[in-house]
């Protein structure tokens, strides 16, 4: 039997920045409920308000810990700016106008239209609260709701696992035009969750992929996926193309020379003279600094955040101080010429021997 190209998210893992605390509650609540396929692990992170959610996205996404990352939001009132603003940036950050369509899970006007769908076919005209509060009530006995914590809670302990059949039924006839009031594209992802297989969708990829490496050899993986991305608008993660190039033993056929930026080159062009020689002692200040990078990994929890952090140091060995130091989620050059310009800008005149560990 010939091997079948890998179903789709097989490593189960999908992240979804929510909003604020009714979208991460609701999500939260669907996975307690396991209405979904469990072959999806499906990770939560909450924005703290859609202000935050470009920031929260982008740094999810080339985290690359998810092979799918999605935003769950709603459209607030008319004019919508800032879901419009939220929609912008994501397709600024992949280089794609429909980008945002692909990813974005949204309510208009809120998030509590797809919610009530679990109860009532009424479609809600407003995102105010003390507007939608009597619905709210009728259906869930929560008084005046304004969306605080307890108020939540409680209204997510009437989302079961029968009232979401009539919910999944009920978002599907839904209007998906963002612009339109009483609206909403949940039903799309629904279905997504809901299915057991998407090999038809992993053969489409395949099939492109296979296209741009045939007028494009020279391309790796991480090329055929801004291709992707640019020309076919399929916003896909590395590792998922990096999976069906090697099912399809698709690969560059040309292969850089390995200069590693972290270990040495088998033949570097250039080697800096060891002056310092592991004399690691120095009776003065400023007389030898040392300097290198640390990477630090945080988020331990399922709804953390999780990422790598890099801090760069810059040491006197005399007294063991950090003349200087920056921390970024990226292990680049700036991070290393900025300690460098810190530590001479909290110096000046100093003329020390500066050695590294022939990283950066």
């Amino acid at each position: 039997m010939p091997n079948k190209l890998p179903k789709f998210l097989d490593n189960h893992k999908i992240c979804i920045i929510c909003e604020g605390n009714e979208e991460f509650e609701y999500l939260k609540r669907l996975k307690i409920l396991k209405v979904w396929n469990e072959q999806y692990d499906i990770s939560l992170v909450n924005a703290g308000g859609n202000g935050n959610i470009p920031a929260r996205y982008q740094d999810r996404y080339q985290n690359g810990a998810d092979e799918l990352v999605l935003v769950f939001c709603d459209t607030e009132k008319k004019p919508h700016e800032q879901y419009e603003d939220i929609k912008r940036k994501i397709n600024e950050f992949h280089g794609v106008d429909s980008a945002a369509n692909e990813v974005i899970i949204f309510g208009n006007p809120c998030t509590m239209q797809i919610i009530s769908k679990h109860w009532t076919d009424e479609n809600l005209k407003s995102p105010a609260k003390p507007v939608n509060a009597p619905l709210i009530k009728e259906y869930t006995g929560v008084e005046n709701y304004k969306g605080r914590a307890d108020q939540i809670r409680e209204v997510m302990e009437h989302v079961t696992a029968e009232n979401y059949k009539n919910m999944s039924q009920r978002v599907r006839k839904l209007d998906s035009d963002d612009s339109v009031t009483g609206s909403s594209n949940f039903g799309k992802f629904i279905k997504l969750f809901e299915s057991d297989d998407s090999d038809n969708l992993n053969e489409r990829i395949a099939d492109n992929i296979t296209k741009i490496h045939d007028e494009h050899p020279d391309m790796g993986y991480r090329r055929i996926r801004d291709t992707l991305a640019h020309d076919y608008k399929i916003a896909v993660n590395d590792k998922r193309v990096l999976r069906i190039c090697r099912k399809k033993k698709i690969q560059s056929f040309i292969k850089h020379r390995y200069n590693c930026c972290t270990k040495p080159a088998s033949d570097p062009a250039y080697v800096a003279e060891n002056i310092l020689n592991r004399e690691f002692k120095s009776d003065m200040i400023n007389q030898k600094w040392v300097t290198d990078v640390s990477e630090f990994k945080y988020g331990v929890g399922e709804d953390d955040k999780k990422g790598k952090l890099y801090l760069s140091v810059i040491l006197d060995l005399c007294d063991r101080r950090p003349v200087a130091f920056v921390y970024s989620t990226r292990n680049d050059n700036p991070l290393v010429f900025d300690t460098f310009d810190k530590a001479v800008a909290a110096n000046p005149g100093a003329t020390p021997l500066l050695h590294s560990d022939r990283g950066y």
